[in-house]
């Protein structure tokens, strides 16, 4: 199982850990650093090098901190696409935790018997209950002098001997993402939407009938299109009633819906989507200007009273600058479907 560095390096970046690293799978974004799962050997070096306790095991991390495992996956997408997840995530939920832990690598010393020990400000370690990162008993600091750098170089070495043949063995699958991930580069087919003529009726796609949906109960009645990823608008018949952006007062109409995955696909989901009938993208999410496409991780979910095992579904906003006849386009990892459907903007 990869590590996950966490939100305790954000603007910290200590680089202990990629002293350490065997395989330099270790990467520094803007804010933060990231660990490459498709390089990374599970070798546990870096773990007890950071000075702050941001790195886990990824079964380890912490809830609230379960969005850097996208982040730290998205460095095959490039840094760029890392430093914008990080920056909505600080925009998000997540900026209450990080603001609260103003001074990040402030850092504090705590002194021990007759030892000195560092402690993350904002790590779930610091109080001294270890309950959330079960492997990550206090260690002494041995960031200074002579004997860190002997330390940090035997330890290298060695690693390196060990990993060598460990490399051999593993070389499948640290190339390869964990079971049911694929990169999102792979999931950007290129569009292949229906065109609406002007003035044309739209061809809204219809409920898919071989699914219970009374007994699920999903936000929106029932799914439209042909699955397995359904967004929840057949309780309106296919059309999106947007409203008016009063929180951050831009140009852009929106509503909230309903995406429900099928228990058949577990796997990542990526959503985009345009205007049939005329200009103008589909947008999801953001602030003032939305994201062009939607990113559903295999962790992503709400619970529901009738939620399926193993069913997925998460409560998004779908945003357009016009009203008109709208496709989005779902790509998962064996399928590429089109779900269409009409907006109809507040005046």
């Amino acid at each position: 199982m990869t590590y996950i560095i966490a939100e305790p390096c954000i603007d910290v970046k200590d680089r202990s850990c990629v002293d350490v690293c065997p395989v330099d799978c270790i990467h520094e974004a803007n804010r933060i650093l990231v660990i490459d799962p498709e390089e990374c050997i599970d070798c546990g070096a870096c773990e007890p090098e950071c000075p702050v306790e941001a790195i886990f095991t990824e079964g380890a991390l912490p809830e609230n901190w379960r969005p850097f495992i996208r982040i730290n996956y998205a460095y095959g997408d490039g840094l760029a696409t890392v430093d914008q997840l990080v920056e909505d995530y600080l925009d998000g939920d997540g900026a209450k935790s990080f603001v609260a832990a103003a001074g990040s690598f402030a850092g504090r010393v705590q002194p021990v018997g007759s030892v000195t020990f560092r402690i993350g400000r904002h790590s779930p370690c610091r109080s001294g209950d270890h309950t959330l990162c079960p492997s990550r008993a206090r260690r002494p600091s041995t960031t200074s002098g002579a004997l860190a750098f002997v330390t940090r170089v035997m330890k290298r070495r060695r690693l390196a001997f060990l990993s060598a043949g460990m490399l051999a063995a593993t070389a499948t699958v640290a190339a390869a993402a964990p079971s049911g991930v694929v990169p999102w580069s792979l999931l950007r087919r290129p569009l292949h939407l229906p065109l609406v003529a002007a003035g044309s009726p739209c061809p809204v796609s219809r409920i898919d009938r071989r699914v219970p949906w009374a007994r699920i109960r999903i936000f929106g009645g029932a799914g439209i299109g042909p699955g397995p990823v359904y967004p929840g608008l057949g309780a309106t018949s296919g059309l999106l009633n947007a409203v008016k952006d009063t929180q951050y007062g831009g140009p852009w109409q929106g509503q909230k819906v309903f995406w429900y995955i099928a228990p058949t696909y577990r796997g990542r989901v990526l959503i985009r989507g345009r205007r049939l009938d005329g200009a103008g993208w589909l947008g999801f999410n953001g602030t003032r200007i939305p994201k062009d496409e939607l990113r559903i991780e295999p962790y992503d979910t709400v619970t529901w009273s009738g939620q399926p095992a193993h069913a997925r579904g998460i409560p998004t906003a779908v945003r357009a600058l016009t009203s008109g006849c709208y496709a989005a386009q779902i790509d998962g990892k064996t399928f590429s479907k089109v779900v269409v459907f009409t907006i109809d903007l507040t005046p």
